[in-house]
């Protein structure tokens, strides 16, 4: 993933730069072979080239408002943020914690593309938490222990990022359990709900963590 990400930078930095589409795949290819992937056959470095244009033209392509109107319709008895829950208005100013946006699921800077089938609406604050990070293991919030059997405002100092990649280590495992997209899965589990395992009698860690009734 790391690859993919860098891949995908590298190339809209350099493409300003690169005068003429029939120089695209030649500069990509140069980049590959020189720092990403040395030794690889010429006919796969062209096409892991082809597939970084390809990939970066989608996945920089501004949402369209006929995709917002497609993904607000799914939600006619109201607007929620997929993570918190949090009531959003279409109407709402940038200002207004009601704001709404549309979360990648699958990032752009992964090449995650502005279609239904990528997006959920999210308030401000999840979206920023959650940023790019395509599993639980990006969010680097899991260094907390909480002593056992802690009280709601207890759960409640737990960082919203941690809670985040939690929420999403559930969706992962949901994915692989029903053959689901990751979103399909995170809509299926809806917003996040912090407790912690029934029965638990140690300090409490990231991993002891719930987000869904189990």
């Amino acid at each position: 993933m790391q690859i993919v990400r860098r891949l995908l930078k590298f190339w809209l930095e350099a493409r300003g730069g690169v005068a003429g589409e029939h120089l695209f795949v030649k500069t990509i290819s140069r980049f590959v072979q020189n720092e990403i992937f040395l030794g690889l056959d010429r006919d796969m470095i062209a096409t892991v080239s082809r597939e970084v244009v390809a990939a970066t033209d989608s996945a920089y392509r501004p949402i369209s408002p006929s995709t917002r109107t497609a993904v607000l319709k799914r939600y006619p008895r109201g607007i929620h943020c997929y993570l918190c829950q949090r009531e959003l208005s279409a109407t709402a100013g940038e200002n207004d914690d009601a704001f709404l946006t549309l979360e990648h699921v699958w990032p752009s800077s992964m090449g995650g593309d502005s279609v239904v089938e990528n997006l959920l609406p999210a308030c401000v604050t999840c979206q920023a938490a959650k940023a790019d990070a395509v599993s639980w293991e990006w969010f680097s919030a899991h260094n907390f222990v909480l002593k056992p059997k802690p009280s709601p405002q207890e759960l409640g100092t737990v960082p919203r990022a941690a809670k985040i990649a939690r929420h999403y280590m559930h969706a992962i495992d949901l994915s692989l359990e029903r053959r689901l997209s990751l979103r399909d899965s995170l809509e299926y589990l809806g917003p996040y709900s912090l407790s912690v395992r029934a029965g638990h009698e140690f300090p409490v860690t990231f991993f002891d963590l719930l987000t869904t009734e189990p």
